[in-house]
């Protein structure tokens, strides 16, 4: 999906979902330490996308830890979420990719 990557099938989860429309809030919380066993070497990057793959908003501002939060109002329709997991050993200087666990929340707000 996106160009000058490198290991874009270890580093990315891919997740599809539907909605009926409207105000749609999608999240990613850090949930695991991953294979640093470190609440600093967990980062996740968010991003949402058409089905032909037109990106539509993303959130990657967060640190280490944090959570990720896309906000955007959606025609009724199936979609597509990338999460990026990883993080840099300082050690080997190598990015390590799927660095921690997450879970994923997408949910519609209705007036």
């Amino acid at each position: 999906v996106s160009t000058q990557r490198v290991d874009l099938l270890q580093s990315s989860d891919f997740l599809t979902f539907q909605t009926s429309g409207g105000l749609t809030l999608i999240r990613t919380d850090i949930t695991g330490l991953g294979p640093a066993n470190n609440p600093e070497m967990n980062d996740l990057d968010l991003f949402l996308y058409t089905l032909d793959g037109q990106l539509i908003s993303y959130s990657d501002a967060g640190l280490n830890g944090d959570s990720q939060l896309i906000a955007a109002t959606l025609s009724a329709g199936t979609y597509l979420v990338e999460v990026r997991s990883y993080y840099g050993d300082y050690d080997t200087k190598k990015t390590v990719f799927n660095s921690g666990t997450y879970q994923l929340t997408v949910r519609t707000v209705t007036p």
